[in-house]
């Protein structure tokens, strides 16, 4: 049984599907064959972080609604990407049904190694992925709504009883800590009530490989905190690698 992460969030918009996609890319890099399973049904955008755009005819609601086989619905993301696959969110609002998300989730959690889920923010799809969840990432920038909002994540985590829930902060500007405009490392760590895992900085390289649905350049500094994410998530002890 391989192993089912979800990535979450206590507002949009703060990266959590490009975390998923560049964290997908480290671990295929480390042997693993990753899924990552986009929730965030009418907003989807993995598809194009990923470079699958245009390719993909079927969701995941097509295949819990019985309109397809999964196989049929997941795409393998194409060169020089390596054993990381997709399968996207529909473009229409509709309820997600948890008995069979969990059923899929099972299924697929025996045919890859890694699993991740990009949740949208508090609703229905946190509570489906979190009854399969065996660990999750809790993605926030360090301004003090996203502070807060990380707060009422992480707490309806716990009570959800999801395992080991540990903080990436994103978006991170040192200038800005630094100045006052937003709030210290510790500040955010200590307000979140997360273990920190991944730093990631405020980047050009990580903006501009999204957009184009390609992984990061190799030996970046941009891919080496992904590589260390990665490895931390499997228990590896390395530090943190920041700017």
């Amino acid at each position: 049984m391989g192993t089912i992460t979800m990535v979450a969030s206590g507002k949009d918009g703060v990266g959590k599907s490009t975390t998923c996609v560049f964290l997908a890319d480290a671990m295929a890099a480390l042997g693993k064959r990753v899924l990552v399973l986009e929730l965030d049904s009418g907003l989807r955008s993995l598809d194009i972080i990923a470079g699958v755009y245009g390719n993909t005819v079927y969701d995941i609601l097509d295949v819990l609604n019985g309109r397809c086989d999964p196989e049929k619905a997941i795409i393998r993301a194409p060169a020089p990407r390596n054993n990381v696959f997709v399968l996207s969110a529909p473009y229409r609002q509709e309820a997600l049904q948890g008995a069979k998300f969990v059923a899929l989730c099972n299924t697929l959690g025996e045919q890859y190694d890694h699993v991740l889920i990009d949740t949208a923010s508090l609703n229905g799809t946190t509570l489906a992925a979190s009854a399969v969840a065996m660990n999750a990432l809790l993605v926030a920038t360090p301004d003090p709504v996203c502070v807060r909002d990380s707060r009422i994540i992480n707490d309806k985590l716990l009570d959800l009883s999801v395992p080991s829930v540990r903080l990436i902060i994103n978006r991170m500007v040192p200038s800005r800590i630094e100045s006052g405009i937003v709030p210290s490392l510790d500040y955010v760590i200590d307000n979140v009530g997360a273990k920190l895992i991944g730093l990631i900085p405020e980047s050009s390289e990580i903006a501009l490989s999204a957009a184009a649905g390609q992984p990061l350049v190799k030996k970046t500094l941009e891919a080496e905190i992904f590589h260390r994410i990665a490895m931390r998530m499997y228990g590896k002890d390395l530090p943190l690698a920041i700017q």
